[in-house]
């Protein structure tokens, strides 16, 4: 079983970073309820968010996240 299976359900985001850079790539998290939207994942008190690519994972820092799409 991967790693990633056992962190959550897979949602595919994209990353405006504030250097204008896009980072295309997945995370892992279960969602509560009443916070349904993936961008609300962003809003938890972490330094950096772990980005899975296929050959890697990105570990980005909140202070350079300027939008998330979904």
């Amino acid at each position: 079983m991967d790693l990633e299976a056992t962190m959550g359900k897979q949602y595919a985001v994209r990353i405006k970073t504030t250097q204008e850079k896009e980072i295309p790539g997945d995370i892992y998290v279960n969602l509560p309820e009443e916070s349904s939207r993936v961008k609300d994942y962003f809003n938890q008190p972490a330094r950096f968010f772990p980005l899975f690519q296929p050959a890697s994972i990105i570990y980005v820092n909140w202070n350079f996240i300027l939008t998330v799409e979904e």
